[in-house]
């Protein structure tokens, strides 16, 4: 069984009817856009005739060793009402920041705009905000099933990176940035093109650097879920 065949069969974060609190935060049912899904382009593969997703657009990343990721974007009109979910949407409100042994060092806000709010209490999401140790712990005990997929370990490092670096973008701009006040939260990302932080030597060093250690340590039991054939 292949990894996304495992997760299509596991839940990790599940709260009967959590959207009633919150509008569907998560997946913009209370706002007059979509939901835009970010995923591999081996997730996309698997799920393609599966879901009623649009596929709206892809990135490809060149490696320094000349091998590409594609990093795929699909729009979701659904609102919540989905029997399918992709892995963005199964791990959300979190991913694990993960040491080299897969061990569990902290929880994180799979969401970039979620993770510039400062009080648990005012985010959007109702299981950050009201249940917070209860959903962690859900999380944590669920993931143990899948924690030692490669392609999963490469997720979270990636994602820990990301959110890494957008913190310095951020932080190089302001002097405090928070959302948790701030009504128009997308505007203001993207007015600050927040893309920007993931375009220095700097990220793309670590990145590279990175998917050679887990290429090295995985080999064709990443590449087969990570780069292009």
């Amino acid at each position: 069984m292949n990894f996304y065949q495992k997760l299509e069969n596991l839940e990790i974060v599940y709260f009967k009817d959590c959207f009633r609190h919150c509008n569907g935060h998560c997946c913009n049912a209370n706002k007059d856009y979509n939901v835009v899904i970010p995923m591999l382009k081996s997730e996309y593969e698997y799920i393609k005739n599966k879901t009623t997703l649009k596929f709206l657009a892809s990135i490809d990343y060149k490696l320094n060793c000349s091998k590409t990721i594609t990093l795929c974007f699909l729009e979701c009109d659904l609102k919540g009402l989905c029997d399918f979910r992709p892995l963005a949407c199964k791990l959300y409100p979190f991913f694990a920041n993960i040491d080299d042994e897969q061990n569990i060092i902290n929880l994180r806000e799979i969401s970039l705009y979620d993770m510039f709010y400062k009080n648990l209490k005012s985010h959007p999401c109702y299981l950050v905000s009201n249940h917070y140790e209860k959903t962690k712990e859900q999380f944590i005990q669920n993931i143990k099933e899948i924690i030692n997929e490669p392609i999963l370990i490469f997720n979270f490092m990636a994602l820990e990176l990301l959110r890494k670096y957008l913190k310095i973008y951020f932080n190089s701009l302001y002097d405090e940035f928070y959302l948790d006040n701030i009504q128009n939260k997308k505007e203001i990302l993207h007015k600050n093109n927040f893309l920007k932080a993931w375009q220095n030597d700097d990220f793309k060093k670590e990145f590279n650097e990175l998917y050679e250690k887990l290429s090295k340590k995985f080999k064709k039991s990443l590449d087969e879920y990570l780069v292009n054939n």
